[in-house]
């Protein structure tokens, strides 16, 4: 209908391919999405509008989550169209040298993805998953700000779905339920939160296996061994581990390299990550043990131990980024 003129591509993935265009009614530039054919792919678009108009309707989420302007057919391809944003947090990362942005600024996005999940948890018709909650869709709204928007809900889902998919979440983010193939719910993107917080802060990703089976090598040797009851509940365990004495044992176990402890990665006393924030104000001893703590908390293994958005929110190291109340 020579509406939307198309200016670049922003970038593909398994759903498909986003654009950057002009819209020549309104005369502004959007970002086009342009999903694949076929009745899944249909399926899962036609699921991504609900999920997304249902949150552009949630007062919380106002400046949190992108919004949509239009969908519509062409060519058999679901296309939809959303505002244009700034580049993603991955970006900022990659901006930084893999070095990370600084604690205070790690506070802020904590904060506001926070706030996110706590209301796609509690969401009409909810709860929601996103289920790829990672750098990549996360995007700045301005450049030079803070403020950010989560995008692509391509493969979130509602609790209420009778069959949820068993493949979700990015392999850096994805939680042990998910890869154990046990029952899962919101604590999925809980666990991607911790991932990217860290990833943050670091610059650098937390967990990154090249397979599932190396995805928990690194995570016994951060956190520790898996609780043997999530292992004997799996379905897969045959595929990761070796029984002994009614003990489980990794078949892949962590390299020597691999372990170290979420203090030691982040640098609790030995200034910040590879000691690169050493003597920096607001990078304290105290502030490294409050963000360790709540990265723990969100890297909890048992999904129903894991801390809630609610309790993270009200965490001291995000509390220190809201004003203290004015004693009258």
């Amino acid at each position: 209908m020579d509406r939307f003129t198309v200016q670049e591509v922003l970038g593909k993935g398994t759903f498909g391919t986003v654009v950057r265009c002009y819209d020549e009614k309104y005369e502004e530039l959007v970002a086009v999405k342009i999903t694949r054919r076929g009745t899944f792919f249909y399926n899962q678009a036609k699921q991504e509008i609900e999920i997304v108009l249902a949150l552009n309707d949630v007062p919380e989420l106002e400046s949190l989550v992108v919004k949509i302007r239009k969908a519509f057919v062409w060519k058999d391809h679901i296309v939809l169209v959303f505002e244009l944003l700034s580049f993603s947090l991955y970006h900022l990362i990659r901006c930084t040298n893999h070095n990370g942005v600084s604690l205070d600024l790690t506070r802020k996005f904590a904060y506001q993805l926070l706030r996110v999940l706590q209301s796609l948890e509690t969401a009409p018709g909810g709860p929601i998953f996103h289920s790829d909650l990672k750098p990549e869709n996360i995007l700045l709204r301005d450049k030079d700000r803070s403020g950010i928007r989560v995008i692509d809900f391509g493969s979130a889902c509602y609790a209420r779905t009778v069959s949820k998919p068993k493949y979700i979440q990015s392999r850096y983010y994805r939680c042990p339920e998910v890869i154990l193939h046990l029952p899962y719910d919101a604590g999925i993107d809980r666990w991607s939160l911790g991932c990217v917080l860290v990833e943050l802060h670091t610059g650098r990703p937390l967990f990154p296996g090249r397979t599932e089976k190396e995805q928990l090598a690194r995570f016994t040797a951060v956190l520790g061994p898996l609780p043997e009851s999530m292992i004997q509940r799996s379905k897969r365990k045959s595929t990761f581990f070796n029984e002994v004495d009614k003990r489980f044992a990794l078949i892949d176990p962590p390299t020597p390299e691999m372990h170290k402890s979420l203090t030691e990665i982040l640098g609790v006393t030995t200034g910040g990550p590879r000691g690169s924030r050493a003597g920096q104000p607001g990078h304290e001893v105290e502030r490294y043990r409050e963000f360790c703590d709540l990265v723990a908390g969100l890297l909890t293994y048992d999904p129903q131990k894991r801390i809630s958005c609610t309790d993270a929110l009200n965490h001291p190291f995000v509390q220190a980024l809201l004003p203290k109340p004015t004693s009258s």
